[in-house]
Order: structure tokens, then C-alpha cells, then sequence
């Protein structure tokens, strides 16, 4: 772990535990973890955009939270800008998660000042780093749940129907392609339409994964949780050796995909590799 300045008291925080002073470098936390290679350069009061463009270059990604409009509050159109955050408070405070799934680790980045403009240059020193912090990515309390079926097709049926296979067999973090675009106001953007943004989840997101059997067909699940009653057309594909990709379809642009890794005698759960329609 590397703390080089402390982290500030967030008194607006919905999460107190963002609130948290960082420990003292000489005295980790419990489940922090010494500090990745990319952090060596890492400097108190440094640009964001700055600690950022190392963290890609490095290959972390933002490590995104299903809590986020729940911390920051308001419209938290931040949520959007910024897969990455974690909480804002009103007063320019945010903390910030990013993963590196081949290491097991994960960061949190402290900063202080306006975020609408931290890409643009001119505007960079507006948004500065204040602290972080490396811990190691959550696993499965459970152990290893044995193989519900050597073929893949019935073991995609089992990991739909059985809690217990999804959280044995979705890997600790998830890559997912998200959706931005240039409709937020008074925000920065690098380009014009949509793009996709690389991103990971924890596997605690896919607790309650957006697929359905219901009469032997298979239904994704909308916003709300609930299941859509349209069947969807499935589609199993192999991009590559040691792979299997399952699209569902429910028309010419709506639908998701999730790819799976063979690891072992079986398969994990470890990416939705495509961006949601616009």
C-alpha cells in the first residue's frame, strides 16, 4: 500500500467508509496490499488525468459500483462520466476504484477539485490526487463448486438455474463493455457519438444474473430485475480455443452477451464483451 498524503474526512459521503483517513504507509490495513509496480511513480498533488493514463498504460481498469448514484447523490451524471467512481461528496472530494485482474488487486484513488473537465488539457491540474490505496480483489467465501456438466450447453442451463454454481464459477472481477457517450452537459468529451468503455465488475454484481429459464426458454431480465416475458434467441459461438461466447437476442439491436473461460474441467464466467445498444 502507498499513502503519501492522508485522505481527507468526507462529511457528505452516503458511504462512511470512503470517509476513512488512509492508514499510515508503515502501518497497512487489514486486507491492503504492498503497492503495485505502476504506483512507484505516483505523487501526492499529481494531475488525476496523470495517475490515470498510468493505470491504462499498466492495464487497470475502473473497477465500477452498483452503488455509485446511491453515494454520490443528486443526478450523479459523475456515474456516467466516470465508470470508475466510487463517491463524491459536494464539497470536490472523490474517491475512485480501479482493478488489475491478473494481479488480484484492486485501488482506491483519492482527489479533490472539478471533475467535469479532467481530460481537457489546460484543465487538468483541476482535479489532483490526494491519496490511495492497493487492497487485494475480494474472492468466494465458498469453496469451488464441483462441474455441473461437462458439456457446455448444460452447464450454462446450470449456472442460469443454481446461485451456488454462478458464485463458483464467475471470475472475482468482469469485464464489461460500457456504453458512453457526449450527452452529458457542462462535461468534457474527446470525441463525438458513442463508444465503448472497458470496465470490470465484481462478481458480486452477477449475484443476480440477468438471465432466466423459464419452460425450457431462456429470458433476460430488464432494469427493474424483472423478466422479460419474450423468449430470447440464443446463440453459442467459440471466438477463440478455450472460449465459448452465449449471445441472447430479443431483436435486431437489444440483447447480451457473456463469455466463458475454460479453466480447469470447467468454465468461469469472465466477460460481457458487448456495449449496450445507444
Amino acid at each position: 500500500m502507498a499513502t503519501l498524503a492522508a485522505a481527507p474526512v468526507f462529511t457528505r459521503l452516503a458511504h462512511a467508509q470512503s470517509a476513512a483517513p488512509a492508514p499510515n504507509a508503515a502501518a497497512p490495513a487489514a486486507g491492503t496490499a504492498p503497492a503495485p509496480d505502476v504506483a512507484r511513480s505516483f505523487q501526492a498533488g499529481m494531475t488525476y488525468a496523470d495517475l490515470r493514463a498510468k493505470l491504462d498504460a499498466a492495464g487497470w481498469l475502473p473497477l465500477s459500483t452498483d452503488k455509485c448514484r446511491e453515494n454520490v447523490g443528486g443526478e450523479a451524471l459523475v456515474c456516467r462520466y466516470m465508470p470508475e467512481t466510487d463517491a463524491c461528496s459536494g464539497d470536490g472530494y472523490c474517491v475512485f476504484r480501479f482493478a488489475h485482474r491478473a494481479s488480484g488487486l484492486m485501488m482506491r484513488v483519492g482527489t479533490y477539485g472539478s471533475y467535469q473537465r479532467w481530460k481537457q488539457p489546460g484543465h487538468q491540474q483541476k482535479l489532483t490526487v490526494r491519496w490511495w490505496e492497493a487492497s487485494r480483489l475480494p474472492t468466494a467465501a465458498a469453496p469451488q463448486a464441483a462441474c455441473p456438466a461437462g458439456d457446455f450447453a448444460a452447464f450454462f442451463r446450470a449456472f442460469v438455474d443454481d446461485p451456488a454454481v454462478r458464485q463458483a464459477h464467475t471470475a472475482p472481477v468482469v469485464k464489461v463493455m460500457e456504453l458512453s457517450s457526449d450527452d452529458l452537459p457542462n462535461f468534457y468529451h474527446e470525441r463525438a457519438g458513442y463508444w465503448p468503455v472497458p470496465t470490470y465488475a465484481l462478481a458480486s454484481t452477477y449475484a443476480n444474473f440477468p438471465v432466466r429459464r423459464q419452460g425450457g426458454r431462456y429470458h433476460l431480465l430488464d432494469g427493474g430485475g424483472e423478466m422479460i416475458p419474450t423468449p430470447a434467441r440464443v446463440s453459442i459461438t467459440e471466438p477463440r480455443r478455450g472460449t465459448r461466447k452465449v449471445r441472447l437476442d430479443m431483436g435486431l439491436s437489444e440483447g447480451r452477451g457473456f463469455l466463458f473461460e475454460r479453466r480447469g474441467n470447467c468454465w468461469v464466467l469472465t466477460e460481457e464483451p458487448d456495449p449496450p445498444s445507444p
